[in-house]
């Protein structure tokens, strides 16, 4: 598995359009480019982090030449339109894993 970790900082008065923005993207990478799905944690006000896992690096790779379709290009347009900036802090190869899900009934 493999991670990929950025971060965000969202021009003032545009953190509900970039989350929404942000979710959108991220689904179409999710279902277009084989994605293992990411995660939002927000870090203060104009800050958020995101954690996005790959079944390997390779995958991540090769998903940015790839590309989207028209509506993954224009959520990434969306998004891009509410930062100030973005990087990608980290590029991770897992070595170990005992993260745990609960299942509830």
């Amino acid at each position: 598995m493999f991670i990929a970790i950025y971060e965000f900082q969202v021009k003032s008065g545009s953190e509900d359009s970039f989350r929404e923005s942000w979710s959108k993207l991220t689904h179409c990478i999710f279902q277009q480019n084989g994605s293992l799905g990411s995660r939002l944690h927000k870090q203060d006000e104009d800050r958020f982090v995101a954690y996005a896992q790959w079944p390997d690096r390779q995958s991540w790779e090769s998903s940015r030449e790839k590309g989207l379709n028209e509506e993954g290009e224009i959520a990434r347009r969306q998004m891009w339109e509410t930062l100030e900036a973005a990087s990608t802090v980290y590029e991770l190869d897992l070595v170990d894993d005992y993260l745990q899900q609960h299942i509830c009934m």
